[in-house]
């Protein structure tokens, strides 16, 4: 069984950042090569962080992903799954949370920035394209060089049921 919530900059406490750094470390830096500077840049506009346990005692943080709102948009950004807990559709729940929080805030304009093998969950989901790494210029909420940007489609429905 999975335990989920959803935090803002204000609400999420010491023992939890140091849970996501490491979940940070293990996925960007260790597994995927990432350079360290990018992943533990600091960001501009509100934050808000999905934490996905093991179990209701939150011991073992299996999952993570964040949210950035800066002016009238949203950012996906830094969705970490452990390499054991990955193909649960763990990715899938985080990303339809942190859209729905957007949403609930009034946010219609929400983008993620991925490599290339993702891609195909965000447009289960709802997402569409919008422009390739080499269309676009640099923004200081995106953490990553990624391959595309993707754009959700607000007129589509976001529930775990197939459409």
């Amino acid at each position: 069984m999975v335990f989920a919530k959803i935090k803002s900059d204000g609400e999420i406490n010491n023992n939890e950042v140091t849970k996501v750094n490491e979940i940070l470390k293990e996925v960007f830096i260790k597994e995927k090569g990432y350079n360290e500077d990018l992943i533990f840049k600091q960001y501009e506009g509100k934050r808000y962080h999905v934490l996905l346990y093991e179990a209701v005692t939150e011991e073992e943080l299996i999952a993570y992903g964040s949210l950035i709102i800066n002016g009238n948009s949203a950012d996906i950004v830094l969705l970490a799954v452990k390499e054991s807990y990955r193909g649960k559709k763990y990715g899938d729940l985080i990303t339809r949370m942190l859209i729905d929080k957007a949403l609930s805030s009034s946010y219609n304009n929400i983008y993620v920035d991925l490599p290339n093998y993702l891609i195909s969950m965000f447009k289960k989901i709802g997402f569409y394209k919008i422009e390739d790494s080499e269309d676009r210029e640099e923004n200081v909420n995106k953490p990553l060089i990624y391959d595309i940007r993707l754009k959700f489609d607000i007129n589509r429905p976001i529930s775990c049921k197939k459409v």
